[in-house]
């Protein structure tokens, strides 16, 4: 099911807490500033709605709706009707049963009739897959490929691994202000192998159900939101 989240301080020692600001060298200076807004859908027991738009325009980018049952969520390009034959459907993000594993496959068609164009088949685009941490004594870390049509191999990206602050006892990140709040949510994501690598991703929480984030290509809307998805569903492997 979809994580209720995160109670009122004192947080978590093992929640990322925003740190000391640090050189503005370790983020990429193309990314995107956006926020995701979080919302309870009373219609649909309890379900999660989510909507991400550009901080500069107020733009919306794609929307999602989280099943509680399933931890699976179906993004579109707007919110409104949310239906898997809607024209704003984008795609789904699913997990395994454990929660370890999650892929984001877009809109195309499973059972492909034979008369019907290779492209309209149904493909993976993303999957993030989770270490275990089933105490949680540590923060969560996920490892995330980016699958482009045509690309001979996966883009890969791993997250950043926080500090730990012996003066407040916690977990500690630097998100260049972007993050107000200690959270096993908060996450960044830098590209794999690359000793000089700039963060690509980052995401926080502001408030209760507001979020900061922020993302550079080769992640697009859909993509970054899928992979902040990922920590609203509730993960057997993972705190």
């Amino acid at each position: 099911g979809l994580d209720d989240d995160d109670a009122p301080p004192p947080a978590d020692p093992a929640s990322s807490r925003p740190a000391a600001a640090e050189p503005s060298g370790v983020f990429s200076p193309s990314l995107r500033r956006c926020y995701l807004v979080r919302r309870r859908c009373a219609a649909s027991n309890g379900d999660d709605d989510f909507a991400l738009y550009d901080d500069s325009t107020l733009a919306l980018l794609c929307a999602a709706r989280g099943q509680k049952a399933s931890s699976s969520f179906k993004l579109y390009s707007a919110a409104g009707s949310f239906g898997r034959h809607e024209p704003q459907y984008l795609g789904e993000l699913a997990s395994t049963i454990g929660g370890s594993r999650f892929v984001l496959r877009d809109w195309g068609l499973d059972d492909l009739p034979a008369a019907c164009l290779p492209a309209l088949r149904r493909r993976i685009r993303a999957a993030v897959t989770y270490k275990a941490n089933v105490l949680g004594r540590v923060p969560n870390t996920m490892r995330v490929a980016l699958l482009d049509v045509g690309a001979k191999r996966p883009l890969r990206f791993r997250t950043r691994k926080a500090r730990w602050n012996d003066k407040l006892q916690m977990w500690t990140l630097e998100f260049q202000a972007r993050v107000k709040h200690a959270s096993k949510k908060n996450f960044q994501l830098l590209p794999d192998h690359d000793p000089h690598a700039q963060v690509i991703l980052l995401f926080g929480k502001v408030s209760k159900n507001r979020f900061s984030l922020d993302f550079a290509p080769p992640f697009a809307p859909a993509t970054a939101l899928a992979v902040a998805l990922t920590t609203f569903a509730n993960k057997l492997v993972a705190a």
